[in-house]
């Protein structure tokens, strides 16, 4: 099984972050930070984060 690209990091104050496993950063969508998150809302969010990476590593667009 590869390498899943995302986890959730519990933070000091007790909320959650979704982190890129590549550098340790927090993940973004449009800007936004996903972080001081519910460890819900951060584990939800890194699973749909790794299905789209692997789907996208799978499937690449091919440009002409």
């Amino acid at each position: 099984m590869a390498d899943l690209r995302y986890d959730v990091r519990k933070e000091q104050d007790g909320s959650w972050t979704v982190v890129n496993t590549n550098n340790a950063l927090p993940a973004a969508v449009n800007g936004t930070l996903l972080h001081d998150l519910s460890e819900d809302e951060a584990s939800e969010m890194a699973y749909l984060f790794n299905h789209c990476d692997i789907r996208w590593n799978r499937h690449p667009i091919r440009h002409h």
